[in-house]
């Protein structure tokens, strides 16, 4: 398909944290030339949160092995549905959903889906920030735009694999960083090397990306000016 472009969100680890952006900001961008796609990760865990799983028989819920089949079957269902299926990436999942390996996988064989010369640019949030980088380490991505990357964990020790592949990530990159940010703020310019191909904007936020009006238009300005720059 020519000139195929595409959006591709990738979450932080607490989604419900951010479903403000989602409807304050990430809906604001539907009215460009793009397709939106998530990241299959994040769609199975926001399966687990839909109200239609209130409505599983309680006998079900108290039984260990048949909730832990109905488990199985749920991710089953979403990443036959992705067209991502491996029974590898399911046993990686239910051991840890949040490790950033087992989410660059299911990532990068959801990419390879999409019609060869489709143009993409992935959005990374938080913890997606690092997989949307890491992810343009093995396959051809035209940009990325970041949202509070977490070069540090503020309540820990110094954690390489959060930025030492920045380096090398010569996709166009912006990243859009709180000046506020205890995972990251001013001094991640000075501190962290970044290829000369990613550019860091500083804003008046925190890493919860809490939004003013201002703040929120602001936002959106910066994304859409990053997506049609070409």
């Amino acid at each position: 398909m020519k000139n195929y472009k595409i959006i591709l969100f990738i979450g932080r680890e607490n989604l419900e944290k951010d479903s403000h952006l989602y409807t304050d900001v990430f809906a604001k961008l539907e009215s460009l030339p793009y397709s939106f796609f998530f990241d299959p990760s994040d769609q199975i865990r926001h399966a687990f949160n839909h109200s239609l799983f209130s409505w599983v028989p309680k006998f079900i819920k108290k039984s260990f092995y048949l909730s832990k089949l109905a488990r199985i079957g749920i991710i089953s269902f979403i990443l036959c549905k992705q067209g991502i299926f491996d029974w590898g990436y399911l046993k990686a999942f239910r051991e840890n959903p949040d490790n950033i390996d087992v989410r660059l996988s299911a990532l990068l064989k959801k990419i390879k889906t999409f019609p060869k010369g489709t143009q993409i640019t992935l959005i990374g949030r938080s913890a997606g920030a690092i997989i949307a980088t890491k992810a343009s380490l093995h396959f051809p991505i035209h940009q990325i735009i970041c949202l509070a990357y977490p070069f540090k964990h503020p309540d820990g020790d110094d954690e390489p694999y959060r930025y030492e592949h920045l380096v090398h990530v010569t996709t166009p990159t912006l990243i859009i960083q709180g000046e506020n940010d205890p995972y990251g703020g001013r001094e991640v310019i000075d501190k962290y090397p970044m290829n000369v191909s990613t550019k860091v904007i500083f804003e008046d936020l925190d890493h919860d990306f809490q939004l003013t009006e201002k703040t929120r238009q602001r936002l959106i300005r910066l994304i859409k000016s990053k997506l049609v720059e070409d």
